[in-house]
């Protein structure tokens, strides 16, 4: 008679964990031995699956999916830039000393989104390089080099973003014409008050 090695006892034990247990995987064919509908056995893969994040993982699967609805089916770019992992802060701003001394002053300490972008000037329609950042609290509009601010909008004056269909990266906001006075105004009218 043969007697089986603890080696093969192993590989027995994991072979019929595997079959009697399954994977966790929804992609296999087998995952929906158990009479449950397919759609709840899905939720429950996915709550497994996020159960396995940190913080800061559930927080870009929050922005992965806060992206993928604001623009699957409107930009024709989209797909292709999902594989491409989020930054936000691509100058890396947040190491920055002026930045920070800004950011104390005008209370934006977490950067969203930060890039050197191409402003088209509204007088001449040309294409000037700004910094862009996008913070918790404002939309600012930076010199890039000298990390002045030319323009900063709080997020509640923002009521609309909108994007071209098209390959480019061109994006409209859309402002109430209250906050559009130059950053050195609006801080000078607050002294004042």
């Amino acid at each position: 008679m043969y007697e089986k090695t603890p080696c093969d006892v192993t590989t027995c034990r994991g072979e019929y964990i595997r079959a009697t247990l399954g994977s966790e995987s929804g992609v296999l064919i087998h995952w929906n031995d158990f009479g449950v509908s397919s759609a709840v056995q899905a939720r429950k893969l996915c709550h497994k699956y996020r159960l396995r994040f940190d913080q800061t993982a559930r927080n870009r699967m929050r922005e992965k999916v806060t992206a993928s609805l604001l623009f699957r089916d409107r930009k024709s770019s989209y797909p292709k830039s999902v594989s491409h992992p989020f930054r936000g802060d691509y100058v890396r701003l947040r190491h920055n000393v002026k930045w920070k001394k800004i950011a104390a002053e005008t209370g934006d300490q977490y950067v969203v989104f930060a890039d050197i972008i191409n402003k088209i000037a509204r007088a001449s329609g040309k294409c000037l390089q700004t910094l862009f950042v996008v913070s918790t609290s404002a939309m600012l509009v930076m010199d890039h080099r000298t990390l002045q601010i030319k323009y900063r909008i709080p997020a509640t004056d923002i009521f609309r973003i909108s994007l071209s269909p098209f390959m480019d990266d061109l994006a409209v906001f859309h402002v109430r014409s209250v906050s559009m006075a130059p950053y050195s105004l609006i801080k000078s009218m607050r002294d004042l008050s």
